[in-house]
């Protein structure tokens, strides 16, 4: 479920969503709800990801991952942030429960509340929790790899089984208009094309 929301003068807008298990996530003994905020600031040059926990059965997360593409490193976790993410890469094993398959992304110890600001625009991905008695939590699309995200107040553009995370991807699919070369190549063929029929008449 996502909704559009006004934010601070700070950010342009809001878009705010959740996850819950059987609803986006998949857990073992651990029950609850993720609740996601995606803000963006009047320039267009910064974003803010917003993570909120609340616990409802079980024992608590310490870790938490959020997956992002490879090209994301630390330089583009930027101040005002909560302190503590490190990037690179999880691996399956006995220190990480319910993980199946090597995943990229931004580690961080677990709070019912956590920011991070980037440069890089929101895309769609995955996110894991653990905790040391073996319990474990995940978006349903973890092993995915990151999509383009589609801002859509509405709330349909939002998918299910993943999270707003940071970029590198645009926050828009690439515009479909041709580079100048291809234009340059395409012009060429059509005076090709006018030569040789002007050839034919003669």
């Amino acid at each position: 479920m996502a909704m559009f929301s006004s934010s601070s003068s700070a950010f342009a807008w809001a878009w705010t969503g959740s996850n819950s298990i059987g609803s986006g996530l998949t857990a073992s003994n651990v029950d609850l709800l993720m609740t996601w905020s995606v803000q963006e600031n009047n320039a267009h040059t910064q974003w803010r990801y917003i993570y909120a926990t609340s616990v409802l059965g079980g024992r608590p997360p310490e870790n938490m991952f959020v997956q992002v593409s490879p090209g994301f490193d630390a330089s583009d976790i930027l101040a005002g942030s909560t302190p503590g993410w490190s990037v690179g890469w999880e691996y399956p094993g006995s220190g990480n429960p319910g993980l199946f398959e090597p995943v990229y992304g931004l580690s961080i110890r677990w709070r019912p509340w956590i920011e991070l600001i980037s440069d890089q625009s929101p895309m769609w991905g995955g996110l894991y929790a653990k905790n040391s008695g073996g319990g474990f939590v995940h978006t349903d699309d973890l092993y995915d790899d990151p999509v383009a995200f589609f801002y859509d107040p509405s709330g349909h553009g939002a998918l299910v089984g993943r999270i707003p995370v940071p970029g590198p991807l645009p926050l828009l699919p690439p515009s479909s208009v041709p580079e100048p070369g291809s234009l340059v190549l395409l012009a060429l063929g059509l005076l090709g094309l006018g030569v040789a029929s002007q050839r034919r008449k003669g």
